[in-house]
């Protein structure tokens, strides 16, 4: 009978990790958020903070982070309150990059 050890799975997302279809397939994320950024993005400093980065995850996977740099990008994400009390609804920059 076949056995798959409780480890497999880490060890394969360690392997894939590090290969270029994990980068490329990261930068077609990267490309997408890029684009819907694109669309909100009057002066090109918010579509210039977004960036990508390689970071150790757990077990020593390597992660692709998606991120942007700007100060304000929680709001420009998920919504700010105004000054008069109402509310300013997100963009979703990130979450329509990723479903849609």
């Amino acid at each position: 009978m076949a056995q798959v050890f409780k480890t497999t799975g880490d060890e394969l997302a360690r392997l894939v990790s590090t290969t270029e279809a994990f980068d490329t397939e990261a930068d077609k994320v990267l490309a997408r958020v890029h684009a819907e950024a694109a669309k909100i993005s009057e002066t090109g400093e918010y579509l210039d903070s977004i960036g990508i980065d390689a970071v150790p995850g757990r077990k020593g996977v390597i992660d692709r982070v998606i991120y942007s740099d700007d100060d304000g990008a929680l709001a420009i994400e998920f919504g700010r309150k105004t000054k008069d009390g109402g509310f300013e609804p997100g963009k979703h920059v990130f979450a329509k990059a990723m479903w849609g």
